[in-house]
């Protein structure tokens, strides 16, 4: 199989997996805490699938940098597995029907995040796939037409302002929405079905994000910073992304 299609086949094998441990009460228990943020018993048991799948399922030599577990690196590993196993996880203990596992794959030696190989971001209550390859980028149904312009925007109080200069780019008249999925967001957007997404609050990783940037550059779209630029980050760690994140064709320039 193609780099895609493990991913694709891993997909499918945690949809199932998700949908039994979902109704586990146990599974939205608090068991730690990392870069400010909480992790979950359901956290923990899907990273734990993911990398179980590539050790024993696959020939694939991975190290693993994970939002759960930070860097797992697997000598003479070939390609660097950048992983954020429950994005939304909010969402999930509240039970929102929006959170999505996101993978990112790399050649070792790659130092950008923009330089994927390989990647997916699954829609965990839909079984819904955004997927790339080297050559290009593919979903399951086809862009809406006719679709509402929407914005996804997250920031703090003290950013209003900020927030309302973005907006004032788009063409009104327009929806402001907060799914609470970093990597579903921006691949609504990608996709077609959403204007604008924009978090300027500085507390996205690379592990959030890194799969659904290179959808969306395979999808002809630039994950920009608050300058205009294109955003990177390396992938040897996790990483918090210092800087405004923003996917929109219409604000590239």
């Amino acid at each position: 199989m193609s780099l895609r299609e493990t991913l694709l086949d891993l997909s499918r094998n945690l949809f199932s997996y998700v949908n039994q441990i979902r109704v586990d009460p146990n599974s939205s228990k608090i068991v730690g805490y990392h870069s400010g943020d909480t992790s979950r018993i359901a956290d923990r048991e899907i990273e734990t699938f993911i990398i179980d799948y590539f050790n024993k399922k696959t020939d694939l030599k991975i190290k693993f940098v994970t939002e759960e577990s930070g860097v797992i690196d697997r000598s003479n590993s070939d390609y660097i597995a950048v992983i954020d196993p429950l994005d939304g996880s909010s969402n999930f203990v509240m039970g929102i029907p929006w959170y999505s596992v996101s993978i990112a794959l790399y050649e070792r030696g790659s130092e950008s995040m923009r330089k994927s190989v390989a990647g997916i971001i699954m829609n965990l209550t839909t079984g819904k796939v955004y997927s790339y390859d080297k050559r290009r980028a593919y979903m399951d149904g086809s862009p809406a037409l006719d679709t509402p312009r929407v914005v996804l925007a997250y920031y703090d109080i003290d950013q209003v302002d900020q927030a309302k200069e973005i907006m004032e780019k788009v063409e009104k008249p327009f929806k402001v929405r907060t799914l609470g999925s970093a990597s579903l967001d921006m691949s609504l957007v990608c996709e077609g079905r959403a204007s604008l997404y924009f978090d300027i609050r500085s507390k996205l990783r690379n592990v959030d994000i890194a799969a659904s940037t290179n959808f969306c550059i395979k999808m002809g779209f630039s994950i920009i910073n608050q300058e205009g630029k294109p955003l990177d980050s390396s992938i040897e760690n996790v990483e918090r992304i210092k800087d405004w994140v923003i996917t929109s064709k219409s604000l590239e320039s």
